[in-house]
């Protein structure tokens, strides 16, 4: 399982939110560029962008400096916020980008999510991020009718790479992921699963490794205040 560390950018800067509140931000680092080497100097097999501006306003913000990030590292990149568009995906792409994340595309226009899967095979994943057992969307500010098992179903129906699943109330809040969540997702699903929100301990990574098609664990404000050390955790999952 991989353990991915997160660089979410709001006003050029590498911040924190807590259950994706705007106002809540904290800002970490100063430049994310550099931060990303550092991800990748401590071992990280793969760094997860969030363009927090582009998911808030709809559109990405940071084309610029997701460049210099590919540019800067060998590992590969995934990144999410705004991707609300088949050109956008398409761009993005073009930069150099491993992965892209729609979540609100899928929720909104499913016929256009599932034509950007069978166009870029084996680089789109669906982001579910659920508060209350709804799915967010749009920043995570708007509520949708559509649950995690339906959006799940339409992501395997398209052939999407896998899943980028958040439990909203827990991101930020370090009180360790919704381990049944995503038990059950997994259950039922045959696709592979990065989880996401509250991981903060190395138990909360042994667990979620140990749950069938958890392909990786994103985490950010335990290794940003230091509770999680990157190094450590990738070596005490290589030893499990």
């Amino acid at each position: 399982m991989l353990v991915i560390p997160a660089i979410d950018i709001m006003n050029g800067k590498c911040v924190r939110l807590r259950r994706g509140e705007k106002d809540s931000r904290k800002e970490y680092s100063g430049d994310p560029v550099e931060q990303a080497k550092r991800w990748e100097d401590a071992g990280a097999q793969r760094i997860h962008v969030v363009d927090l501006d582009g998911a808030f306003e709809g559109t990405p913000k940071h084309g610029g400096l997701i460049r210099e990030i590919v540019r800067a590292v060998k590992v590969p990149i995934e990144v999410g916020g705004g991707i609300r568009s088949k050109d956008l995906v398409r761009r993005l792409l073009d930069l150099g980008v491993a992965y892209a994340i729609i979540g609100t595309l899928a929720v909104e226009k499913p016929d256009v999510a599932a034509e950007i899967v069978e166009e870029n095979p084996g680089q789109i994943y669906i982001g579910i991020d659920t508060r209350a057992g709804a799915v967010a969307t749009r920043g995570w500010v708007q509520t949708s009718n559509d649950t995690l098992e339906e959006t799940a179903e339409r992501a395997c129906e398209w052939g999407a790479r896998g899943i980028v699943f958040t439990a909203i109330e827990r991101d930020g809040e370090q009180v360790g992921p919704d381990l049944e969540a995503v038990r059950a997702l997994t259950k039922r699903f045959n696709i592979p699963v990065i989880a996401s929100g509250g991981v903060t301990h190395i138990d909360d990574l042994l667990s979620l490794a140990k749950i069938p098609n958890v392909e990786g664990a994103i985490v950010g404000k335990a290794l940003y205040e230091q509770r999680l050390d990157l190094v450590e955790a990738i070596k005490c999952l290589e030893e499990e």
